[in-house]
């Protein structure tokens, strides 16, 4: 009987273990939609956070899931976009803002290239313009609102603070977060030695015990109003005529607030609340629109942003006084009431009804009779737009990370205004959206870029798009 030999297989044909624990050696030449570096090592796709494109890296491997591996980073071989020191003490464990060591230009640079992938990354490819990265706004401080979670494992002390990186489950401590004004991380921390004295157990929706949930604390970047809201799962929580003294260390908590929320599910929402001191909103203003700022207030969370986001929108609408403007997924209605003085009729759409309510408060104190807000789904109340033979000019849309949903942007299309604004926080959901819109005969401008949330991969995107 002959034998067939089997042929020496080289180390370099030898197949690449991605298995946990795996060592490896790549240079990061793409970003992942969250904002990590990623490489291939064989067929599989490796992400690293805290990597750029351009970067050598070593790597060890610590989870696997559909035909990617996460990598934790051991070392930079060679940087392909020179690194700064990151002023944030947590950069290395927060899952927050990831992009800290890159300065601000670089940020812009790559946000651009984000938008730009995505459009490249698109099955139904649209000839469009990528314009440069805008800043807007402060590049530290930003946030008006933050939410924090309590954690406690075993016999460990009490925590307060936020997630682990790709660690969800898991709370570290929260000594400064460069996001919002270090009142908040003053804050916290009072709260947290608050709760330590008076041994508060935390919340576990497994077993469904627990009292502490959530801190909740908005900033108004215009006033300097803070609210402070602890979410627990019950009422009975002791300490409370303690915590209502929060105020007198920091004057600038205007309103103090202790919510109830008994679902099992992990949502800083409340079921209802109560004021412990101050009053029951904070007053916040953009540009020229002053409004009060409640616990369940849907808001842009960079306010500063919210102006430069509000102002672009109004460049792109180039809206004369006689138009007929839809807003659709309006939110509290801040968009439809920035355009209101340049427009003949503002009708805005939202799904969440506290948010409807705060768009009809502002509205009347302003005064604007020819505007209105119908609270309902888009995909509902566009098709019934298109039955009852409603027209627009102009559309304002801004959806959810999904993008329009494809009832709503099938009667978009019905409706046909002359033009549409799209306002995106996830640039491959609008360029998915906007091939089906050129589809229908709508001519792109350039993709205006704009950086809301600096040191975040998120990426707000601008665009027109004119009826031929």
């Amino acid at each position: 009987m002959r034998h067939t030999r089997t042929p020496y297989m080289s180390e370099q044909q030898q197949p690449i273990s991605t298995k946990p624990g795996s060592r490896l050696t790549g240079r990061i030449d793409r970003l992942t939609p969250k904002g990590w570096g990623a490489f291939h090592a064989g067929t599989r796709e490796i992400q690293v956070r805290r990597t750029w494109p351009g970067d050598e890296v070593e790597v060890e491997v610590f989870r696997r899931r559909r035909g990617a591996a996460q990598a934790k980073l051991l070392d930079i071989v060679e940087q392909g976009t020179p690194r700064r020191d990151a002023p944030c003490a947590h950069v290395a464990e927060c899952g927050g803002c990831i992009w800290q060591e890159w300065p601000a230009d670089d940020q812009l640079r790559m946000k651009r290239k984000i938008v730009e992938d995505a459009f490249a990354a698109s099955p139904v490819g649209v000839d469009v313009e990528i314009a440069e990265a805008r800043a807007a706004g402060p590049e530290f401080s930003y946030r008006n609102k933050m939410e924090f979670s309590f954690d406690s494992w075993y016999d460990a002390p009490l925590k307060l603070g936020l997630h682990h990186a790709g660690r969800h489950s898991v709370i570290f401590d929260l000594e400064r977060c460069w996001l919002a004004p270090p009142v908040v991380s003053e804050i916290v921390a009072w709260v947290r030695e608050w709760a330590l004295r008076h041994e508060h157990t935390v919340y576990r929706s497994k077993t469904e015990e627990g009292l502490l949930r959530f801190l909740v604390v908005r900033c108004s970047q215009s006033t300097g109003e803070v609210m402070v809201n602890l979410v627990t799962s019950g009422e009975a929580a002791t300490g409370l005529e303690e915590l209502a003294k929060l105020p007198e260390r920091f004057p600038e908590v205007a309103s103090l607030l202790h919510s109830v929320n008994t679902r099992k599910g992990s949502t800083a929402i409340p079921e209802h609340w109560m004021v412990l001191a101050g009053k029951p909103t904070i007053t916040e203003r953009i540009g020229t629109l002053e409004f009060e700022v409640s616990p369940q207030s849907f808001l842009q969370t960079n306010s500063q942003g919210a102006s430069a986001l509000y102002d672009l929108v109004a460049e792109q609408a180039a809206l004369t006084g006689t138009e007929r403007l839809l807003d659709a997924y309006c939110g509290m209605g801040l968009i439809g009431l920035w355009l209101a003085e340049s427009a003949a009729e503002v009708v805005g759409i939202e799904q969440v009804a506290d948010a409807v309510n705060d768009a009809r408060a502002l509205r009347d104190q302003l005064g604007y009779d020819h505007v209105r807000f119908e609270e309902g789904d888009a995909e509902a109340i566009l098709p019934r737009y298109v039955d009852s033979g409603q027209t627009f000019d102009v559309a304002v849309v801004d959806p959810p990370r999904a993008g329009l949903h494809p009832k709503a942007l099938r009667a978009l299309k019905w409706l046909g205004p002359r033009r549409i604004v799209y306002v995106s926080c996830n640039p491959h959901a609008l360029a998915r959206d906007m091939a089906e819109l050129v589809s229908a005969g709508y001519r792109p401008g350039t993709v205006v870029p704009l950086d809301m949330f600096p040191h975040t991969a998120h990426v707000e995107s601008v665009v027109r798009l004119d009826r031929q």
